[in-house]
């Protein structure tokens, strides 16, 4: 039989499953020690005075306060995530344009795929191809292509892409 491995949603109920049955045993802890305080105050001839806040009180308080705590914490770690998932895109759509401008600046162009990598985690491969154009223009030996980039990475055990296209004139070898 295979073990899963749990998600983060499960540890979470795990935690809060946790939480709930200390609270309860705490509560019937207090509760009987409370019935014993008050059948000892009613046999003494004077009431208690109760200044401040009793201890299931600060008890019931310290629970939702923890509760409180570990759902801002995951809000937190949530915003970081989303931060490095945003960085890791920009990232990408920076090589992606290095990448496009460094094409961009032959002057002649031809069909060609090719990939490789970059100095940092990030992969890149980029098609060129030339576009088929029936408008009857001169082009004085010029011809259409498509360039399109994609750069890669691993995040996680994820790997994610993202590419970018663009049209231009270019001298082409064929005409």
């Amino acid at each position: 039989m295979l073990a899963t491995k749990p998600t983060k949603s499960h540890e979470n109920k795990n935690y809060l499953s946790c939480f709930f049955v200390g609270f309860v045993a705490i509560i019937k802890i207090l509760e009987s020690d409370y019935m014993t305080l008050k059948r000892l105050t009613s046999i003494t001839s004077y009431p208690l005075k109760q200044n401040g806040f009793t201890l299931l009180e600060t008890l019931v308080a310290m629970m939702i306060l923890s509760i409180a705590l570990v759902i801002i914490f995951q809000q937190f770690s949530g915003a970081l995530n989303a931060g490095h998932i945003s960085e890791s895109y920009t990232h990408a759509v920076w090589h992606a344009r290095e990448k496009m401008d460094e094409l961009l600046l032959y002057e002649t162009l031809s069909e060609d795929i090719q990939e490789g990598d970059f100095e940092d985690e990030y992969r890149w491969r980029y098609q060129i191809e030339q576009v088929k154009s029936d408008s009857g223009l001169n082009l004085e030996g010029s011809a259409p292509f498509m360039i399109t980039v994609w750069v890669s990475w691993e995040q996680g055990r994820n790997t994610k892409q993202m590419d970018i296209s663009t049209l231009t004139l270019a001298k082409s070898p064929n005409i």
